[in-house]
């Protein structure tokens, strides 16, 4: 089931996201594959899709986001080429890619993606490879 978050910078919709450790209980994209995401954030933005509201982000910091956590079925962007059934982690601006070993993961791709920036659905199962 997903839960509400505080943003703790800018977050573009369907990344990968974890807590700031400077700040419990907000969160902030995920920049790398060591980072120890928690989940993904909305598929939507936080203003209305009109061009002079949209800035692209699913929040900045002090605003809301919905995460998806452990166990929810959601949208991710992909980073790369990504298998269904593999497991996933960050790249370094949130994009789910697959992991190699030592590897945090968020879960697992229930979808290919044949190249970056596509939409797949994956399932939140964090983990360590």
């Amino acid at each position: 089931m997903s839960r509400g978050f505080v943003a703790n910078g800018n977050i573009s919709p369907s990344r990968l996201v974890k807590i700031d450790p400077t700040a419990p209980g907000k969160v902030l994209q995920c920049s790398a594959a060591s980072d120890v995401a928690v989940g993904v954030c909305q598929a939507g933005t936080h203003n209305a899709s009109v061009a002079t509201f949209d800035d692209g982000y699913a929040a900045v910091a002090g605003l809301n986001v919905n995460v998806f956590t452990v166990g929810d079925l959601c949208q991710v962007q992909s980073g790369g080429t990504i298998t269904a059934g593999d497991r996933l982690t960050s790249d370094s601006s949130g994009r789910a890619v697959t992991a190699s070993s030592g590897n945090y993961t968020v879960g697992y791709a229930e979808q290919n993606a044949t190249a970056a920036d596509q939409m797949i659905q994956m399932r939140v199962q964090p983990g360590l490879i």
